[in-house]
């Protein structure tokens, strides 16, 4: 993302002709060779303090009619820069960055590596992973109670890892400035009692908290409810023998990519 630069109050209003961006209202100047309208332009802009707005998502200049004065995340400050200090916009930058504010469309990549290297970071990201992991298998089950499941399977939560809504970005933002140390990752499948327990007495107030309930009903559907997702998610760790099965989308399970076998 590059940010557009910003030129002086006077060189953009001749660049534009002296006429509003988006209406085509005549600021007055070179747009108009009455001189008279154009007395009568400037003098209702002083009196009325209606001078032009400056957009900053576009950086043009604006009537009044088309500029409001509302406020949104400039996403090319956000990322890299991790600015979520909310700019004046124009309207029709307003709705564009509001219809765009739940799309994945950011790389958590293409952020600095002393950002995205905090605790609350990672831990989303890990979430991430095992929700897709939870994907793969819910996806392929064919049983009734997998149906709950079909909506959130269609979204980037569950699909792509690295990338997040500028909503997502906020909410990571947000909770790092008032929490220092997220909670842990959600427990494992060998305690789904004490995960259930665990999200029904989360508060979901931030990004992590509902990746972390997610990813419990994920859970419980493959560990209690479908034995069809059970046994293709899980088998006896063939390192260490322990009778208990380990399931590829605990925090101790592994699978070979070639084999498939899931161990510790």
């Amino acid at each position: 993302l590059t940010e557009p630069s910003e030129k002086e109050r006077n060189d953009q209003l001749k660049l534009q002709n002296f006429l509003c961006a988006d209406c085509g209202t005549a600021f007055g100047g070179e747009a108009t060779s009455n001189v008279l309208l154009k007395t009568f332009q400037k003098t209702s802009e002083i009196l009325t303090m209606q001078k032009p707005r400056r957009c900053h998502y576009c950086v043009q200049l604006l009537c009044h009619n088309c500029h409001t004065n509302q406020t949104a995340l400039l996403p090319f400050r956000v990322i890299p820069k991790w600015d979520f200090n909310s700019k004046h916009v124009c309207k029709r930058c307003f709705t564009f960055l509001q219809n765009n504010f739940n799309l994945a469309h950011y790389d958590l990549r293409k952020i600095p590596r002393e950002i995205t290297n905090t605790p609350l970071i990672q831990q989303c990201a890990n979430l991430r992973k095992y929700l897709i992991r939870a994907a793969l298998i819910i996806s392929g089950c064919t049983r009734p109670s997998s149906a709950i499941f079909a909506q959130d399977l269609h979204t980037h939560y569950f699909q792509k890892e690295y990338f997040y809504s500028m909503h997502d970005l906020q909410l990571i933002f947000t909770t790092n400035k008032r929490e220092s140390n997220p909670a842990s990752i959600v427990p494992g499948m060998s305690n789904m009692v004490g995960a259930v327990q665990w999200m029904a007495g989360q508060n979901v107030s931030n990004l992590f908290e509902m990746l972390s309930a997610k990813l419990v009903t994920c859970k419980k559907h493959i560990a209690i409810d479908c034995a069809n997702c059970k046994t293709r998610a899980s088998m006896p760790c063939s390192i260490c023998n322990i009778p208990n099965p380990v399931f590829v989308i605990d925090e101790d399970g592994t699978q070979c990519r070639k084999c498939h076998t899931i161990y510790h």
